[in-house]
């Protein structure tokens, strides 16, 4: 009877068996036996110096090299190859000024640690928003997204990684909205009705109008909300959509402006921050309540609660309709 020992090894590893013979008989002795095991079922290629892929295989053991075996019915040497996938660990580190300009560092390099010169394509996105201009980072893996631990072919993928936004924005001033003389930045408080040779954007008696992009931004991805005309007066700001499709913006900011207030629309009431940075204006919840607000207007493209925040913006923050390229309605709560 051959006895061969089973083999648990990881993909780009080559380990070999061992076996005895145990029932002889008549003083035969097991020695200068000769153990075949052939590819251990497929387990192994070139000559049992390569892996075959991550799985199990079954294999027999082919027992020579004694005349006095022929006395013998020779049985068992039945045996498995378990080949599990290699762990590759790795750390990105990602940093920029926006999400939209991450550069991407990983230590240790990912292909360095793959079997036989092997090369998976690597790309990484912004993950959960963490507070604070950070971020967690999801990897793909030739194309796929994959949580930390989870396999991908012959290899399993353990990673953490970080983004760390450096936002080139004046230091945050104490803001007055009452009291516009202390903003940071190029932009102030003023009631010039000039277009500042903006195209698309109009003002006839005091009313402003113009086409601006919207956006939602959760969990660190932006969709398109779409594009509405914005009409601004003193007591109101209408929103109506005109299917075009403008673009992300990507203005330079060129100074900083914030504002905590409770907004009200038909769903409810919520403390919503409102920043401008010369571009751009966001709105994001403060409390669970605005939270909540956030996500029943969701269903509506938050056209009122954008309608409530601008008019704020212009109102009490001194913005002016034809300095804004964009607004972006956020799904985190600040607190």
């Amino acid at each position: 009877t051959i006895e061969t020992k089973g083999v648990e090894t990881e993909y780009g590893t080559v380990k070999e068996t061992t076996s005895e013979v145990k029932g002889l008989v008549n003083g035969d002795l097991p020695t200068g036996f000769l153990f075949d095991y052939g590819d251990y079922g497929g387990a192994y290629l070139d000559g049992n110096t390569k892996m075959n892929d991550v799985n199990t295989y079954h294999f027999g053991t082919d027992l020579s090299g004694a005349d006095f075996l022929n006395n013998y019915t020779i049985t068992g040497g039945e045996a498995d190859v378990k080949i599990d996938p290699k762990d590759v660990t790795f750390f990105v580190s990602g940093t920029g000024n926006t999400l939209a300009d991450v550069t991407y560092t990983v230590d240790p390099d990912i292909d360095a640690q793959l079997a036989y010169g092997e090369h998976v394509d690597a790309a990484y996105t912004p993950g959960n928003a963490l507070g604070d201009n950070r971020y967690g980072v999801v990897a793909h893996i030739n194309g796929t997204p994959i949580v930390t631990g989870d396999v991908a072919g012959n290899y399993r993928y353990n990673y953490g990684g970080l983004i760390t936004l450096s936002p080139t924005v004046p230091t945050k001033p104490d803001i007055d909205p009452h009291d516009p003389s202390n903003l940071d930045g190029s932009g102030s408080w003023t009631s010039n009705m000039g277009n500042h040779g903006v195209p698309g954007v109009e003002r006839v008696a005091g009313l402003a109008s113009a086409e601006l992009p919207f956006f939602k931004v959760e969990a660190g991805q932006v969709s398109h909300y779409g594009t509405y005309d914005v009409a601004a007066d003193p007591d109101r700001v209408r929103l109506e959509p005109t299917g075009k499709r403008l673009p992300e913006p990507n203005q330079p900011k060129t100074q900083y402006r914030e504002y905590t207030k409770a907004l009200t629309t038909t769903d409810g009431t919520g403390m919503l921050s409102m920043v401008y940075d010369g571009s751009v204006f966001r709105i994001t919840p403060v409390d669970d309540a605005a939270l909540a607000l956030v996500r029943t207007g969701d269903v509506k493209n938050n056209v009122e609660l954008s309608a409530e925040a601008l008019h704020a913006g212009f109102s009490e923050m001194g913005i002016l309709l034809e300095d804004l390229d964009g607004v972006y309605v956020h799904f985190e709560n600040l607190h």
